[in-house]
């Protein structure tokens, strides 16, 4: 049995990204790119709208971590277009890279207040508790955006670890 949910483990674990970095941390990217590159498709911003331009502006310095500047767009960007889930979501990124956890949980959340039904959110905020050794409400985030994304097989996996991280082997071994 052990062996057969090792080998089932192995199969879903993620690679670590480019350069090294942590692979929790490329994965928090992964879910907010494909949504970012849609964005970022048009050739330019519109630029009657402001806070289009500020928002890809903050979004580019993120994808070249250039988070400080990153930060400066998305408070442009807020001021601009106030109360938009998209760039409380890019801020809890930016917070995540910057391993500013209580920044990120609070961003992430306003997220959510904004607009509940944007699972990749529930994904990051996991990301954030899971890093941040909260392993019982990472579970709930990566539940709650499995319940969205069924077929999630990071969701899937990281539901397994918080199990694993909280002392249930065998709770996760289910998971698997």
């Amino acid at each position: 049995m052990e062996g057969n949910a090792l080998r089932n483990l192995n199969s879903l674990r993620p690679r670590l990204g480019r350069g090294g970095c942590p692979w929790w941390l490329g994965w928090c990217g992964v879910l907010f790119l494909p949504w970012l590159s849609a964005s970022l498709a048009t050739d330019s911003p519109n630029p009657a709208d402001p806070y289009a331009s500020l928002y890809v502006a903050a979004a580019k310095a993120f994808s070249a971590n250039q988070l400080d500047e990153a930060l400066q767009k998305v408070d442009l960007a807020e001021q601009a277009k106030p109360d938009q889930a998209n760039t409380a979501n890019l801020r809890g990124a930016i917070y995540t890279r910057k391993r500013n956890w209580p920044q990120a949980i609070a961003s992430f959340q306003r997220a959510l207040q904004l607009q509940p039904d944007l699972p990749m959110v529930h994904f990051n905020l996991g990301e954030v508790f899971f890093s941040s050794r909260n392993y019982a409400e990472a579970e709930k985030q990566f539940q709650k955006f499995l319940s969205r994304q069924p077929d999630d097989e990071l969701a899937r996996y990281k539901i397994f670890l918080c199990k694993l991280q909280s002392g249930s082997r065998t709770q996760a071994e289910k998971e698997v």
